[in-house]
């Protein structure tokens, strides 16, 4: 659900860290 959000820089988390973890989510999810 919050996928979405997260693959969308700007609207999700806009820092490196958070970045690198919806890389790890995206592949997770």
């Amino acid at each position: 659900m919050a996928d979405k959000d997260l693959t969308v820089p700007g609207s999700g988390p806009t820092t490196p860290v958070q970045q690198r973890w919806v890389d790890l989510g995206a592949g997770v999810y």
